[in-house]
């Protein structure tokens, strides 16, 4: 009966037009329907119970054809809710928002079954930009073959890696679903909202909330660029730390709100995702949704957000703006009084900077990185999948050098800086250094920009398997990088961001391995990113030296093609890979060697610190004598290490390091000193 009924609702829908003609008649209906509740109720059992005469509807006369659709009508109404109740001024209004902030044409793979939730949210800023207020309406629609009892949301200010401040968090003051009210569960981060009746899989259901959430305040940064390097980089490499990144919190007069509103879980045909963030890597998981939202901001306050920006209304004391946003994941925003921003337009995509004023030059480079980012991506994966990209400075922490949102990209600020002051004749070490954090800058735009492929557009769970689009990410800006410098510049560029993450992990006293795991599996944020980003990027350089140019780009792009505004498990890179090559076995090899093995040693190699001194020595130490010192005691560590083929014998080991304190003292320094524990230069 249920086979045939479905039948009939599909016959049913070929009768738009007939439908559409008639929308006074409709109206005159809720009336008559109110009245007959008892009725109403009775109805379902009798509609299951004919399907043979819905599958006889085309060939009704036309008042009959409008009664059986109203008795179907009252029949749908009675549920939770269907699909075929979309009113046609919310798909009027659906198909605008499409149409003015997505650029691609969803696949057409999806067929009927796929509809996206629909938010329509208005929130109030507060004027300290450490607040706000707001309500959202959710319709959603079962896109799961199983009925559901319930909807679960994710209240991620609520999770302990971000609520890092007293009162900071979000707090929902009220649930409706359906017109009704409801007394929500909750557990942790999550929000659990019972249904009065079970959601059938194809039918949509409505849901009412109001919240308001306190943002937490970011620690000041370090002063100076290479001490808040230091500072990140202890941070990261300390015991099972998990940050938060800052993506939800305020500092240097800028917000960020990451994750800042009440957003529904996937569902899929194990349930609920309720996995509760580790605070380790991302904590993304969503369906694409569609977003109609309204923030009402201070007066002066720049705001940037996921979409486009469709209204503006400015007032006495404050802005009131409109957003569009279709087929995103998720909906961010950053906001400040001080940003500045500048703009240009690559094959019809608004990109725009927006960064603090002592930034204008990075915020320019940071524009002109990802125009090129959009070209290369664009020629190699396929276009890009919105009609605007914002690349916006922020506050990060943690070791975050950026995070990604659909269609928008956040850098953080020490990506931006510049060393201060140039002492007289160190003008070549000035420029040394420059050159160094440029190049920095340049590859984390260009990874925060491919996430708009592998993240934004194709989906994945990023608990659960984050290296499907983290490490593809990481490969992507490095294929960009060698797009535009010289070999020996790329070079350079690769150890800095790939090899040498893996190999300070390992230095370190960190284990190698295995690529493919859950991102609470890894034992700290340093070895989350030495081996997910670092060594899993080579898997995709592995896949491209053995398929070979052609091959390797046509598997990017028929996997974003194929999974476009969809879910990708690490089954489907691996597929994808195997569809596009010659060699399947050497694929499957390949994928096992990188991605479940560990060979991180023979495929990265071990820190090696005269290297390590040979790249960077030059700009930071200027005085030769001092260097050739340091790279001495270099030299001396990495034979002790075993990683030079000879060791040294003790004595002139015990040389190396009094010469190197010698040289340290002379020059105003005693902290290695301290930190050896030898007074003098004696040990």
């Amino acid at each position: 009966m249920r086979a045939a009924g479905e039948r009939g609702l599909r016959t049913a829908e070929t009768l738009p037009r007939t439908a559409e003609t008639l929308p006074r008649t409709a109206e005159t209906l809720p009336r008559t329907a109110e009245t007959l509740p008892r009725t109403a109720e009775t109805l379902p059992r009798t509609a299951e119970t004919l399907p043979a005469t819905s599958l006889r509807l085309r060939l009704l006369p036309t008042r009959r054809c409008l009664a059986a659709l109203a008795a179907l009508g009252l029949c749908l109404l009675t549920q939770e809710g269907c699909r075929l109740t979309r009113r046609p001024g919310r798909l009027r209004q659906e198909r605008t928002l499409i149409q003015r902030s997505v650029a691609v044409t969803p696949p057409a793979r999806w067929g009927p079954r796929f509809v996206p939730a629909y938010y329509t949210v208005a929130a109030t800023i507060e004027d300290d930009l450490q607040g706000f207020s707001g309500t959202e309406t959710v319709v959603y629609t079962n896109n799961t073959q199983l009925p559901l009892t319930e909807i679960v949301f994710h209240l991620f200010p609520e999770a302990a890696f971000l609520k890092a401040g007293k009162g900071a968090g979000l707090t929902v003051t009220s649930v409706r679903c359906n017109g009704r009210g409801v007394v929500p569960k909750g557990e942790s981060e999550l929000l659990l909202i019972p249904l009065r009746r079970q959601l059938a899989p194809g039918r949509e259901t409505t849901l009412e909330l109001a919240f308001a959430g306190e943002v937490p305040a970011l620690p000041p940064r370090a002063k100076g660029l290479l001490a808040e390097l230091v500072q990140e980089l202890f941070l990261m490499g300390a015991p099972r730390y998990k940050g938060h990144y800052g993506i939800y919190g305020y500092g240097d007069g800028i917000l960020n709100l990451g994750h800042w509103f009440p957003i529904v879980a996937r569902a899929s045909s194990v349930g609920w995702d309720k996995q509760p963030a580790s605070g380790i890597g991302d904590i993304a998981n969503f369906d694409v949704a569609h977003f109609d939202v309204t923030l009402t901001a201070p007066k002066g306050v720049e705001v940037v957000t996921t979409g486009v920006r469709v209204q503006r209304r400015g007032g006495r004391h404050g802005q009131r703006l409109r957003f569009y946003a279709g087929y995103s994941r998720d909906f961010a925003v950053q906001c400040s009084r001080s940003y500045q921003t500048v703009s240009t337009s690559v094959d019809g995509v608004r990109l725009n900077s927006h960064f603090l004023p002592e930034h204008a030059t990075a915020g320019r480079r940071a524009l002109d990185t990802a125009r090129k980012c959009l070209q290369f991506y664009t020629s190699n994966f396929g276009r890009y999948a919105y009609r605007e990209l914002d690349v916006a400075e922020a506050p990060l922490v943690g070791g975050a050098g950026g995070m990604e949102y659909p269609g928008l990209v956040t850098i953080s600020s020490m990506l931006y800086d510049q060393p201060a002051g140039v002492a007289p004749g160190q003008e070549d070490s000035f420029a040394q250094v420059s050159d160094y954090l440029e190049d920095l800058l340049e590859f984390v735009v260009a990874h925060e920009v491919a996430h708009q492929w592998w993240n934004a557009a194709v989906g994945s769970n990023s608990k659960q398997h984050p290296f499907v689009d983290e490490a593809l990410a990481n490969y992507s800006a490095l294929w960009y990088c060698e797009s535009q410098h010289t070999p020996e510049e790329f070079r350079r560029i690769r150890y800095l961001n790939i090899d040498l993450g893996y190999q300070l992990y390992r230095f370190g006293g960190g284990r190698d391995l295995p690529v493919n795991q859950p991102a609470a599996a890894f034992p700290g944020t340093l070895a989350y990113s030495g081996i997910v980003y670092c060594k899993g990027a080579l898997y995709y350089a592995s896949l491209r030296k053995a398929m070979g140019e052609e091959q390797f780009a046509l598997f990017l792009r028929n996997y974003y093609c194929d999974r476009l505004f969809r879910q990708a498990t690490p089954g489907d890179v691996v597929e994808a890979a195997r569809q596009a090559s010659a060699d399947k076995d050497a694929v499957d090899g390949l994928s096992a060697h990188w991605l479940d093995e560990t060979h991180g040693d023979e495929d990265l190699g071990r820190l090696e610190l005269a290297k390590f001194c040979d790249l960077f020595l030059a700009s930071a130490i200027p005085d030769a004598s001092v260097r050739d010192s340091v790279r001495s005691l270099a030299q001396t560590v990495d034979q002790l290490l075993g990683n030079a083929p000879a060791a040294r014998q003790p004595t002139e080991t015990s040389k190396a390091l009094a010469d190197v304190l010698k040289a340290v003292q002379a020059n105003g320094g005693g902290v290695l000193e301290e930190l050896l524990g030898a007074p003098g230069g004696q040990k």
